[in-house]
Parts: C-alpha cells; sequence; structure tokens
C-alpha cells in the first residue's frame, strides 16, 4: 500500500505513527469500531485526499471511508473529526467547489479547470462519513468527495495506529 520511503516522506512530523492498516468491505459502523478496537483513527478527507493527490494510495484499495463525519439537512450542517464538531455551510447542489479547511468541496463555486476544486455529491439529507473514490486514469474521480453514502454500503478503510 505505502513504502517506507513513502511513508517517510508523505507523513513528516508523524514519527508517532507505526502502522497504516487497511480493511476492506466494512459498513460505516464496522469501520469505526475496528478503529476502536486498534487504538487508532480512520484517516481523515483531508489526509487521503493529500495521498490521492500525490499518487501515493493504490486505487485498487477505493473506494474508502473517511475519518470526517458529515450531518446535514437542509438548514443545517455538521462536521466531526478527530471528536471535534463544528458547524458548516454545505453548497445546495451537486458541483465544482474550492475545499475548506477539512478538505471538502463546500467553497466558493469553482470549475474542473481549478485543481485545487472538489466535486461535491450529495442528498438532502444525510449522516455519516464521508467517503472518497478513486481511479488512476482520470483526474476528474481523484477529486470527487461523497457525501451521501449510506451506513450500510460497504467500502474499504485506512486506519492510523501509533
Amino acid at each position: 500500500m505505502l513504502s517506507k520511503k513513502q511513508e517517510a516522506h508523505t507523513f513528516q512530523g508523524w514519527e508517532h505513527v507505526t502502522e497504516f492498516i487497511y480493511l476492506r468491505n466494512l459498513t460505516q459502523k464496522e469501520a469505526l469500531a475496528e478503529a476502536k478496537k486498534r487504538k487508532g483513527r480512520i484517516l481523515t478527507n483531508k489526509e487521503i485526499d493529500s495521498l490521492i493527490q500525490q499518487d501515493i494510495l493504490n486505487p485498487v484499495i477505493f473506494p474508502l471511508w473517511t475519518g470526517t463525519h458529515l450531518e446535514y439537512d437542509e438548514k443545517t450542517c455538521k462536521i466531526t473529526e478527530n471528536n471535534k464538531t463544528v458547524k458548516c455551510k454545505m453548497p445546495d447542489k451537486d458541483g465544482w467547489y474550492e475545499q475548506d479547511k477539512f478538505g471538502l468541496p463546500f467553497g466558493k463555486p469553482s470549475n474542473d479547470g481549478n485543481k485545487n476544486a472538489r466535486y461535491l455529491w450529495r442528498l438532502e439529507k444525510n449522516s455519516g462519513l464521508v467517503a472518497r473514490w478513486y481511479l488512476r486514469w482520470d483526474g476528474w474521480y481523484r477529486r470527487f468527495v461523497y457525501c451521501y453514502e449510506g451506513p450500510s454500503r460497504r467500502l474499504g478503510v485506512l486506519i492510523l495506529t501509533g
């Protein structure tokens, strides 16, 4: 999944990290339980995005759950990462947007020509982990952020321990 050279290069300042664990075919609940059981955490959307953009992760491990939990409806939006919850403003429709501090496409409207923009996929309301998909051959897919996957959907997960 990651070479030792890539780990050292990509995760400078993460010397306490001892291991990445990849598990596949898990629901959101199972992914969260595995992270807790292993005394680790699921990589956040922004961390996974960084690895995608650097071509560090092998595309065969995707799609992945992220450690970024998003709860939204027509009136409210909350992001939870690393046990911290903040209110957010989410665009009303799918499309290209600039990233916010979580790497989510919740900024100003943009377009596919902006390499720092991400494509938002959403529903009217949802509560769950953000998902990332990635196909190496298509630069657009590496920038898609899925804010609508159901909790029973089975995806992979990358757990950070240390």
